[in-house]
């Protein structure tokens, strides 16, 4: 073989050899693993109010609640936050002249329960953001405290706006 021909045998075999090297993946052999930082981030804003997710429910009579009850979900996601949780002072117009505001009661039920009557809820209670992480759904019954053979024959409605406020 002439020298021209053996130089260039041996100039193809180091490209060759040149471009093999160059086909190990990275991560092995010599070449170095780098990395680099993402960051995913959101800001939460500020929320509170009252949702209302089953807007009626059945009015009992006498001393006990029917199983029937409205349902509200309370919203705070202060941290530490506080909510007081009541009624709009209520109208008794609707359920005639027999029945006073002492005699509507209302029971709230959730992670924290109460049973009270009108001018109380009025005042309202308060809860604790602590209090709601668990459940924040809140069930209400509503009763008048007469039992129906002393009332008039009627229809019988109580319309109720419940307010929640944060701290």
């Amino acid at each position: 073989m002439s020298k021209g021909k053996q130089l260039m045998l041996m100039t193809a075999c180091g490209v060759l050899s040149v471009s093999t090297a160059y086909a190990v993946p990275p991560g092995h052999g010599d070449e170095e693993v780098t990395s680099g930082d993402v960051t995913f981030s959101a800001k939460v804003e500020k929320q509170c109010g009252i949702d209302v997710t089953a807007a009626s429910a059945d009015l009992a009579f006498g001393d006990n609640y029917l199983d029937s009850t409205a349902q509200v979900k309370l919203i705070n996601n202060e941290k530490d936050g506080k909510i007081e949780f009541r009624v709009e002072p209520i109208k008794t117009e609707d359920l005639g002249d027999q029945v006073t505001k002492n005699d509507v009661h209302f029971r709230a039920e959730s992670s924290v329960s109460a049973d009270m009557s009108a001018p109380d809820w009025e005042e309202g209670i308060e809860f604790s953001r602590d209090d709601l992480r668990s459940n924040n759904l809140v069930n209400l019954a509503a009763r008048v405290s007469i039992d129906e053979s002393n009332l008039d024959a009627d229809d019988y409605e109580l319309v109720t706006n419940w307010i929640i406020e944060c701290d």
